[in-house]
């Protein structure tokens, strides 16, 4: 199973002529690069850190935008990457822990309680949880992307003197476990499975003057890879390991749930757009199409860790951002916030003020980044009360289909 996060994507189509074929190929790699590392960083040395916990007010929790590259959740508590730092808040609105880093790129990848920071361009990256710095590592080579498991793993992509790009995989030990390098093409997107044994592995490159991109899946205990997907014309953005050895693939032009056998089931995505997707730690999948690349007329699908369809609900306004917990979606639009079941049922609908940036959901509540600070909604109604157990939805036999 892997772990998730959101991605953000508009594509249009490039020009059929070579020349501006070549320099389009250069530019959507850069940009794919940027893209798929947005997971969902930032990092430091050892002495630059603090980690005291400090007293706020609650909710709304003051803070810039301007100060935040991303809002997440970490377990339970709601991270907060800056250009200087990372502050872990809670669900009443305390800062826990306030880790100060000096990354110029910092991009965060977590799973759960744990949270993998690195330096993209640069090579430094460290791991941590919501009060505790487990170690930092300066590695050899330039890093691109990477991930974090449930058991503490970690997979780090980078350049490499030896081909385009190198995978290495990392156990909660700092112990490298497996390697790999790719001759030609640049990784941009890494998963690491719950446990650290597999490894699904999107890259990009050109050939001929066209786009090429390959996904792989390995396993550590093996050199060579378990499968391997081409996909010619098509810019991959993200590969998100599912259960088993089932995954997804999210391209400029692509939806592919791929089955343990290696199988593809392909999303008719021949008249939408992929707009945002955003899959989440139980491995549910919520992708919005925009249709004939129309910002105000989009369909919002969402899928079982098996790649089965759920529902399919019409969305008839922009969507600005879009969120997860695999048991809740919210979307904050233009003055408003909606919440949705994964059974496409609207559960809760707020008018909210129209500098709303980001959203991140947890079981009942749904956190809201606005202008100069963070507010907390209910995922139901137009209330704040918290929602009991017993009324939230459960994935567990969605998730066995």
């Amino acid at each position: 199973m892997g772990k998730k996060r959101k991605l953000n994507i508009s594509f249009k189509n490039a020009d059929k002529k070579l020349f501006f074929k070549a320099i389009i190929i250069v530019a959507s790699i850069l940009i794919i690069l940027a893209i798929a590392a947005i997971k969902f960083g930032s990092g430091n040395s050892i002495s630059g850190i603090t980690g005291a916990a400090s007293v706020s007010d609650g909710f709304p929790y003051k803070v810039s935008s301007n100060d935040i590259e991303r809002m997440s959740m970490c377990y339970n508590d709601i991270a907060l990457l800056g250009d200087t730092g990372l502050k872990i808040v809670d669900r009443t609105g305390r800062t826990v822990s306030d880790f100060q880093h000096n990354y110029s790129a910092p991009l965060m990848y977590s799973y759960g309680r744990n949270m993998l920071i690195l330096d993209a361009g640069s090579n430094k990256f460290r791991v941590q949880t919501a009060g505790k710095l487990l170690y930092e590592k300066e590695f050899e080579f330039e890093l691109l992307t990477g991930d974090i498991s449930k058991n503490g793993s970690v997979a780090i992509a980078s350049k490499s003197d030896q081909g385009a790009s190198m995978l290495s995989v990392f156990d909660a030990k700092q112990k490298e476990v497996f390697s790999w390098v790719c001759a030609k093409q640049q990784i941009v997107s890494v998963d690491i499975s719950e446990n650290g044994k597999l490894i699904a592995v999107g890259v990009l490159g050109a050939e001929g003057g066209d786009i090429v991109s390959d996904v792989y899946l390995f396993d550590i205990g093996y050199k060579e890879p378990l499968s391997r997907i081409e996909l010619p014309g098509t810019s991959v953005v993200r590969v998100e390991i599912l259960s088993g050895k089932r995954f997804v693939i999210i391209g400029d032009n692509l939806v592919s749930f791929v089955n343990q056998k290696g199988e593809r089931n392909d999303v008719d995505v021949s008249l939408d757009t992929v707009s945002k997707f955003y899959v989440s730690d139980n491995n549910i999948t919520a992708v919005l199409l925009s249709r004939y690349s129309s910002a105000y007329s989009n369909i919002l699908k969402v899928y079982s860790s098996s790649g089965k369809e759920i529902s399919s609900i019409d969305i008839d306004y922009t969507v600005n951002n879009m969120y997860s917990d695999g048991k809740h979606i919210s979307l904050v639009s233009d003055g408003k916030l909606t919440c949705f079941d994964l059974y496409g049922r609207i559960t809760g609908e707020k008018e909210i003020d129209h500098d709303a940036i980001s959203s991140c959901v947890n079981n009942s509540n749904v956190y809201v980044l606005f202008s100069n600070s963070i507010k907390r909604f209910s995922v139901r109604g137009n209330s704040d009360e918290r929602v009991t157990q017993a009324s939230v939805e459960t994935v567990d036999e969605i998730n066995n289909n």
